[in-house]
């Protein structure tokens, strides 16, 4: 919970991100804890109707109307701040953008692996099956490789769909016949002849 993770934060080094007004709210009652760095993003107020609700403009219209008259933000100083509690804090200075960087930093070699993880799979896809299949002369062992990959997946598709085509128009023919349905002995014709064709292409 957001109370247990704020108390990791109190006791050691230890960043916690989590939604603006939530943070702004526990740094205001702590002064061990600080806010570093911007928002990710900003998202404005608003209240769940039900689909098609006659209140859903004339709500979004106050809310609209309190934003120009900064009410909103009135409401927040006086729920917001506790003026009990009275924090010497530095301005922002250039420390707090420092921690801000290494902070991104993190993100930055999360992606980085990522990308990396990514390419070491391929790499090792492809080394598996240029040992399945030797590459001809004139080509390197990695176009060989994204040529066959390629031709078995589009060879694959193109078995499923005919097969598919297959069975629609046998089941087709055998449950019509000149408009007219077809007797339930000649069905099972229809169906020994699919099962037939499946055990073919299995072959």
């Amino acid at each position: 919970s957001s109370t247990s993770l704020l108390l990791r934060v109190r006791s050691g080094d230890y960043a916690y991100l989590m939604e603006s007004s939530m943070l702004e709210y526990a740094v205001e009652r702590d002064c061990r804890l600080v806010q570093i760095g911007g928002l990710l993003d900003q998202k404005g107020y608003g209240i769940g109707l039900p689909k098609g609700s006659p209140y859903r403009e004339p709500i979004s219209t106050a809310i609209l109307q309190l934003q120009e008259k900064t009410l909103l933000t009135e409401l927040k100083e006086k729920w917001w701040k506790d003026s009990s509690v009275v924090c010497d804090r530095p301005s922002s200075t250039k420390n707090d953008e420092t921690e801000t960087d290494s902070i991104a930093g993190v993100f930055v070699l999360l992606l980085i692996g990522m990308v990396l993880s990514i390419l070491v799979a391929l790499v090792e896809r492809f080394t598996r099956s240029c040992r399945r299949n030797p590459h001809n002369e004139g080509e390197t062992p990695l176009e060989r490789s994204l040529w066959l990959q390629l031709r078995d997946s589009l060879w694959e598709r193109r078995r499923e769909n005919d097969s598919l085509k297959r069975t629609i128009d046998i089941l087709i023919r055998s449950n019509y016949h000149d408009g007219r349905p077809q007797s339930s002995y000649e069905n099972s014709d229809a169906l020994a002849e699919i099962e037939g064709m499946e055990v073919k292409e299995e072959t």
